[in-house]
């Protein structure tokens, strides 16, 4: 049961990666601009508010236009499949306790998500529904300020659910990628940071 509960807290914490240090936020930007894919990328999140609040993310594979994650918070160790396109970022393959490294992207794999991280076009009030959450683009024009640097200009994503009174906001840079998350339920709050991070670019 506790492993079910880190990998779900695990989800909750991390979905959503990567987007916001452009000095000029601009409506014709696309999702891929808000997820850099690179092999060996990696962004590093201090957390607050839960033990499994700080994440390492890495991505050791690319292909095409998908990229393997692993994000490792300290409990447990999540694989994720992410489809980039300018259209959106998909999430479409989530598995946990993935404590050795594979190449699925060359060995292969069986979808079992399809969660819209990020879905053009990236303009305020836009809104679209994974299951049974509903994500909204509430500013393009947020400022974040973070362990790794002040980011002007970032998205802000509002995520709620209707069998809950939480809210997640995730916050995304473009050409970074997601610099912060926030979990809010009234008094209680948990917080994702950027650190730190490494982007590898020209793969």
């Amino acid at each position: 049961m506790r492993k079910i509960l880190l990998i779900l807290i695990t989800g909750m914490l991390i979905i959503g990666l990567v987007g916001c240090n452009n000095p000029q936020a601009e409506v014709t930007s696309k999702p891929s601009d808000y997820f850099p894919v690179g092999i060996n990328n990696m962004w590093d999140y201090l957390g607050e508010g839960n033990e499994y609040a700080s994440f390492i993310r890495e991505m050791p594979f690319v292909k095409n236009n998908q990229a393997q994650t692993y994000v490792d918070n300290g409990g447990t160790v999540v694989a994720e499949v992410f489809q980039v396109d300018d259209r959106a970022i998909t999430r479409v393959f989530f598995a946990g306790e993935k404590y050795e490294q594979e190449n699925m992207l060359e060995s292969g794999f069986n979808s079992n998500d399809q969660t819209v991280i990020l879905k053009s076009p990236l303009e305020k009030g836009t809104v679209w529904k994974n299951n049974n959450e509903t994500r909204e683009i509430v500013a393009i024009d947020a400022r974040v300020m973070t362990p790794a640097g002040d980011f002007s200009d970032c998205l802000q994503i509002k995520i709620t659910n209707p069998d809950s009174t939480s809210i997640v906001y995730e916050y995304y840079a473009a050409g970074v990628g997601m610099v912060k998350r926030e979990f809010i339920d009234g008094d209680f709050s948990v917080t994702s940071t950027l650190q730190d991070y490494n982007l590898v670019s020209g793969q």
